[in-house]
């Protein structure tokens, strides 16, 4: 007579396969849900920016965007400006206008350069980043700090390798006097910051 049913070993078994399979799906979503929200972060910025650029040279006067730091020394949202009062500044109090607030989406804020702590770029009528730091080398640079997510979720470091097709291919930016370029950040020393010359252009 044919035995029915399932015995109690083969649903235990069943029941780890699921739970397994259910894990690597969730680490997986997880993983490349960080990676998108970074790399859409950077190309938000790095469009804004571009878009602040432009304006200026139509319009014959200074754009920017602004933030505030955190303790940390990052932001998760900057403000648009534009001058008002032709003195190339957009954010002295009364000079400016603000066109809109952007805010960056989930927990991964944007950081400036550690030795670059500053709060704002200007554009000027002739779309030059006025800030000094841009006009230093390579540039002005912002980076997104998520050293610890990759596509498949698994808490390691996998900025060091920047060969690595997991980790985020856009997380940082840099603004020279003239240009603005995307890139992923390399942690090339693993110090897990960022340092000078550890966004590699894209």
């Amino acid at each position: 007579m044919k035995r029915q049913g399932f015995s109690l070993i083969e649903v235990i078994v069943v029941v780890s396969i699921m739970g397994i399979l259910i894990t690597l799906f969730v680490t997986t979503f997880t993983g490349q849900r960080s990676k998108n929200t970074i790399e859409g972060n950077i190309k938000l910025l790095y469009s804004d920016l571009a878009e602040m650029r432009v304006k200026a040279m139509a319009e014959n006067k200074a754009y920017g965007i602004a933030w505030t730091l955190s303790a940390s020394n990052d932001f998760q949202s900057y403000n648009m400006n534009g001058d008002t009062n032709s003195n190339d500044n957009i954010t002295d109090t009364g000079g400016f206008v603000t066109i809109r607030t952007t805010t960056l989406s989930g927990t991964y804020p944007v950081a400036p350069l550690s030795t670059m702590l500053i709060t704002s770029i200007t554009f000027n009528n002739k779309g030059i980043c006025m800030n000094a730091e841009c006009s230093s080398t390579p540039g002005f640079q912002l980076y997104s700090s998520c050293t610890d997510c990759d596509s498949s979720g698994l808490p390691a470091d996998t900025s060091v390798n920047c060969d690595n097709i997991n980790y985020p291919e856009y997380s940082c930016l840099f603004v020279s006097s003239t240009r603005i370029k995307m890139g992923k950040w390399c942690d090339s020393n693993g110090n897990g910051t960022f340092d000078s010359g550890e966004c590699t252009i894209k």
